[in-house]
């Protein structure tokens, strides 16, 4: 077996990775999970008063819906109920939206550690980030590479609570009480019968 990249398309030109078209969109593993995470994190949001603890002296920090989530069916990608404004996750059409099966397109979700106050909006089923708004500079303001510090800081630290969330709804979701307790009560949940 050889060690160099030989060509897709049998030519020896070229760096041998083709042009853009000739690569297909990635297909995910498994695209349920993006739509589970999101209802899982309008579920957590209300559960947990919206606190995450994390692991060791970390530390706090808060997340909540904000003011977007949309819903589509199943088996569609395209969206079939869009929510805008304030408060959009406590309104009855969101909860009738997951009530008739729909399930969340995508949602804008907004952190709070300490000060600094985030948004995001997580979309689609590769988990994709959008629209990051990032809390305005801490103090950097008299050189440039003050401020790309300042603002590398701020993105790694929303990169950082949203890796947290993740992990957390992959703990509960591949637990062995995972349908039996945590689905259960989401379901609860969905259907209003159980407040979060």
């Amino acid at each position: 077996m050889s060690d160099s990249f030989e060509p897709t398309d049998g030519s020896s030109q070229g760096s041998g990775f083709g042009d853009a078209a000739s690569f297909p969109d990635p297909t995910p593993a498994l695209p349920h999970l993006a739509t589970e995470f999101f209802a899982w994190l309008w579920y957590a949001s209300e559960r947990d008063g919206g606190t995450f603890v994390l692991p060791g002296t970390e530390g706090v920090f808060l997340f909540w819906v904000d003011d977007r989530l949309s819903f589509r069916l199943p088996d569609e990608d395209k969206a079939r109920a869009v929510l805008t404004g304030e408060s959009a996750a406590a309104t009855l059409e969101a909860r009738a939206a997951l009530a008739g099966g729909k399930v969340v397109r995508d949602l804008r979700l907004a952190l709070k550690r300490e000060e600094r106050e985030y948004s995001v909006t997580l979309r689609g089923v590769h988990l994709d980030l959008q629209g990051a708004k990032l809390p305005a500079e801490l103090g950097a303001k008299d050189e440039t590479s003050e401020v790309l510090y300042e603002r590398m800081f701020l993105l790694d630290e929303l990169w950082f609570m949203v890796g947290a969330l993740y992990r957390r709804f992959a703990a509960e979701r591949t637990s062995d009480d995972w349908r039996s307790a945590h689905l259960a009560a989401m379901r609860r949940w969905a259907g209003g019968l159980d407040d979060a």
